[in-house]
């Protein structure tokens, strides 16, 4: 029971962490107490870590779903993609590109991207995805390259639900705001509504920022690992 009740390292950063900033949001929306202000007895610290971990699980699947299929899925193109692109950038692209994502639409150096072509027009692969997870399987047997992607997997899943979790509380602090503005106009409290929702959105395209390096450096780490091992001469008897 004690090796069951263990956070894994994931488990803090992508779970955990963003459950207790549920918690921190929904305390500055209701004026609770379950985080900021709270002072835990050793059963109300043990109840409120467990609440925040089960809410974490709960909100990393919406979280994934806004952010990776829909934000970097639809609209930017997910890490793979991006990294084996040989056609430019569309218009709003380049714009995104020099003002706020210069990493991120950053190609794979040309002559590992040509290697991975090559493989992929012989292995009969069409597809970034196809790609990915052909690479991906390979790169798993690496115990240096695992450990860097397992790290990289935890500081993306942290960054990406910290993101959704910050945009949920700045816009239900933004909503809070305009109704108490309407109904008792500008005051001490409408600024401090403001000031937290202001901090609350830009943690979150904080957090939106470091979450693409992170995804696109897991995919870098697996796609350059896989071609490396494609150069390797097979051992001759």
């Amino acid at each position: 029971m004690d090796k069951l009740l263990r956070f894994s390292d994931y488990d803090v950063f992508a779970y955990l962490a963003s459950g207790l900033a549920v918690l921190a949001g929904w305390d500055l929306l209701f004026s609770t107490g379950h985080v900021i202000g709270a002072q835990w007895s050793a059963s109300s610290g043990t109840i409120t870590i467990v609440a925040a971990y089960v809410i974490g699980q709960i909100i990393a699947s919406p979280a994934a779903w806004l952010i990776e299929r829909q934000l970097v899925g639809r609209a930017l193109g997910n890490p793979t993609a991006v990294l084996m692109r040989t056609e430019p950038l569309s218009e709003w692209r380049k714009w995104a590109s020099h003002l706020v994502l210069a990493g991120y639409y950053g190609p794979l150096e040309a002559s590992l991207a040509e290697r991975l072509r090559a493989f992929m027009t012989n292995k009969g692969i069409s597809s970034s995805e196809g790609l990915f997870w052909q690479a991906y399987s390979a790169a798993k047997s690496s115990p240096s390259t695992m450990a860097r992607m397992d790290a990289f997997l935890r500081l993306y899943g942290f960054c990406r639900n910290m993101a959704f979790v910050a945009l949920g509380t700045g816009i239900g602090l933004a909503i809070k705001l305009a109704l108490l503005w309407r109904s008792t106009g500008w005051d001490d409290e409408t600024a401090v509504l403001a000031v937290y929702s202001c901090a609350s959105l830009f943690v979150a395209g904080g957090m939106l920022h470091r979450y693409l390096k992170f995804y696109r450096l897991f995919s870098v780490e697996v796609l350059v690992t896989f071609a490396n091992s494609l150069n390797e001469e097979p051992a001759r008897p």
